[in-house]
């Protein structure tokens, strides 16, 4: 009888949908830290697959958190990896701002 349990049980469609969670429940998210100084915290992302203008399709968006400023250098078509990035901002002359020393 234990073998027909178990198989109905692995083959119930409901049941392998409705399964009751086995792990603890989910914590609140920490929050990110306050950012103290200009461009000491960053956020990055990519927006990829726009019209090509000037042989590119994607723009690198980099924002300061603490002063909300921003930076959206252009990228070659299929240029996503970080080397390339670096050198993608130094061959454009593009640099982000950042406060004096």
């Amino acid at each position: 009888m234990n073998e027909r349990i178990i198989d109905f049980v692995r083959n119930c469609p409901e049941y392998q949908q409705n399964k009751a969670s086995r792990h603890p429940p989910y914590g609140l998210s920490s929050p990110l830290e306050l950012p103290y100084a200009p461009w000491q915290s960053i956020a990055m992302d990519f927006i990829t697959e726009l019209p090509i203008s000037d042989e590119c399709d994607q723009l690198w968006v980099v924002i300061d958190r603490f002063t909300k400023n921003g930076a959206l250098p252009p990228f070659e078509k299929g240029g996503k990896d970080s080397d390339r990035s670096g050198r993608h901002l130094r061959s454009r002359n593009m640099e982000v701002s950042r406060p004096p020393h």
